[in-house]
């Protein structure tokens, strides 16, 4: 549910009031710390570039600027969207009237001109080294002009690029601990800043004190850092030095030993060589040539030799080879006898197949036929009990991410559209009922 709540401007000075309007929650949105859920506040990125600009051009005096945008409920939220901000010329933040009668009806002017649909939301402050905190003259400023519940103040410090927001509520501005920025074309705000450009020139010779301020506030800054700090550091160091040295002591104590051991080894194995190799120079001739022939013969094979006659080893030669030709005989006609014995079997074998494999054709052909008819009922049934399916459209819906999470894919979205009579893709409501083709 989203709707525009309130208006806090005169009826007779401008209409404001929104509630005739239809809002569309922006879809690029950034969060800028831990904004409260009860109270949101959205800012235009083209808004806050302009403001912090505004806080460059002059480091004297104040910048002050006049907030536009619009209070919307969602699901029982207040929020406030800021698309618009106009520079409040000739304001004097330190006076009893900081807003005169005339720097309203500038003020008024320029809104005219170059914003539609917006009403004051609240109001900006910069300077150069201003703390982010209230003080008492800019509430007196803030109840005096901007009167009204859940107006918005926007306070930045130009020297350390902060910002933050504070809403009245009970009678006191309270700081939020965070803001969204959203981004839009905002064609009205970048025309406001085109028209409203002006080139800051310095002439030469010129002694700027906004600069001397600067860099004042900036060497009071350093000045004032506690020795606590400072000593802190040097203890870390000190202590961080140490550890260093520990480390490159027990590294060198590691690589000593290492090398000790490695020439205790080195020292072991070159006395073991010697060792060995004078045993074998102080053995006698004698025993060397022994060790040398036993060798010899461990390598040399044994040959049996056999006795007997010639004559009767042919004999038997001969009587073996005429009993290998006869069983050599008598395997071949064995072999012949069992192929032709193996080609009768086989030719039965090959009629019954075919037989078998002619039903089993028949059977599956039935069964074909069976489950193409089964298939045909189940189809005709899911087509008669198939209903239309509905999306009812909630807080960041789309059409794509609509055809993303029933279809798995952006192609469907012509299709959800034609179904519903969409022209617009991007113009669907919250709590719309949308069909699904």
């Amino acid at each position: 549910m989203i709707e525009s709540i309130y208006s806090n401007e005169k009826k007779g000075e401008k209409n404001w009031n929104n509630s005739n309007i239809m809002f569309r929650m922006p879809k690029n949105i950034r969060q800028i710390g831990q904004p409260d859920n009860s109270r949101k506040i959205y800012i235009e990125d083209y808004v806050m570039t302009y403001v912090r600009q505004l806080a460059m051009k002059d480091y004297s005096h104040y910048k002050v600027a006049v907030l536009l945008g619009q209070f919307i409920k969602i699901d029982g939220g207040k929020s406030i969207f800021i698309s618009g901000a106009v520079e409040a010329i000739g304001v004097d933040i330190e006076t009893q009237t900081a807003f005169t009668n005339e720097i309203w009806t500038n003020i008024y002017d320029d809104v005219k001109k170059y914003f539609d649909d917006v009403e004051i939301v609240g109001w900006y402050v910069s300077k150069p080294g201003m703390t982010l905190d209230t003080t008492d003259q800019l509430l007196k400023v803030h109840v005096d002009n901007f009167a009204g519940q859940d107006k918005a103040l926007l306070m930045y410090d130009s020297i350390e690029k902060e910002e933050a927001f504070h809403v009245f509520n009970n009678n006191k501005l309270c700081r939020q601990s965070g803001y969204y920025i959203y981004y839009e074309r905002n064609e009205e705000m970048q025309n406001y800043m085109v028209e409203n450009k002006k080139a800051n020139s310095i002439d030469a010779g010129y002694e700027d004190k906004a600069i001397k301020e600067i860099r004042h506030i900036i060497e009071s800054k350093k000045e004032n850092k506690p020795e606590k700090e400072q000593g802190n550091v040097v203890n870390l160091l000190y202590a961080a030095s140490t550890v260093l040295a520990v480390v490159v002591l027990v590294i060198g104590a590691t690589m000593l030993n290492n090398y000790d051991q490695m020439q205790k080894i080195e020292k072991t194995l070159n006395t073991i060589s010697d060792y060995v190799i004078g045993e074998q120079k102080d053995l006698p001739i004698e025993e060397a040539t022994q060790m040398e022939e036993e060798e010899e013969k461990e390598k040399v094979t044994e040959v049996e030799t056999m006795s007997g006659e010639i004559d009767k080893l042919k004999e038997e030669y001969e009587k073996e080879n005429d009993s290998s030709k006869k069983t050599s005989e008598e395997s071949t006609a064995s072999k012949v006898d069992e192929e032709k014995d193996s080609s009768k079997d086989t030719t039965k074998d090959s009629n019954e197949s075919t037989k078998k494999e002619e039903e089993s054709k028949e059977d599956t052909s039935q069964d074909k036929e069976t489950n193409e008819k089964k298939e045909e009922k189940e189809t005709t049934s899911k087509q008669t009990t198939a209903k239309p399916k509905y999306h009812t459209i909630k807080s960041g819906d789309s059409l794509i991410s609509i055809s993303m999470k029933y279809y798995k894919t952006s192609d469907y979205v012509d299709e959800i559209m034609a179904a519903n009579n969409i022209e617009d893709q991007d113009k669907i409501l919250i709590g719309q009922k949308i069909r699904l083709p």
